[in-house]
């Protein structure tokens, strides 16, 4: 929903979907995997109207277009280390050098 103001409406169905994923699906949320467990319940959040066919389809393009850096290797037992508390987007950016 990008470009529209986020209602309380929107924020509480997202967190009842939160909370849904942790007692049906998940069981426990650990702070290693939170921001991928947030992603998918807000991914889910943003398509909940759109076709099952069209949401599968969604999801093979981008599974075929790239490889995720964050999941590659999991089944070999190579799990990222902690917590992803930021993912930038595009090239990163030196800090300005503070001047006293």
């Amino acid at each position: 929903m990008p470009g529209r103001l986020l209602s309380n409406n929107q924020a509480e169905s997202f967190f009842a979907r939160m909370r849904r994923m942790v007692i049906g699906q998940v069981h426990r949320i650990t702070p290693k995997y939170m921001l991928d467990y947030v992603t998918e319940v807000a991914w889910r959040e943003d398509v909940r109207r759109t076709p099952t066919s069209r949401q599968v389809g969604m999801l093979a393009n981008a599974a075929s277009r790239s490889t995720s850096k964050w999941w590659r290797g999991y089944w070999q037992m190579k799990n990222r280390p902690e917590e992803i508390l930021f993912v930038p987007t595009g090239s990163p950016q030196k800090p300005a050098p503070v001047s006293r």
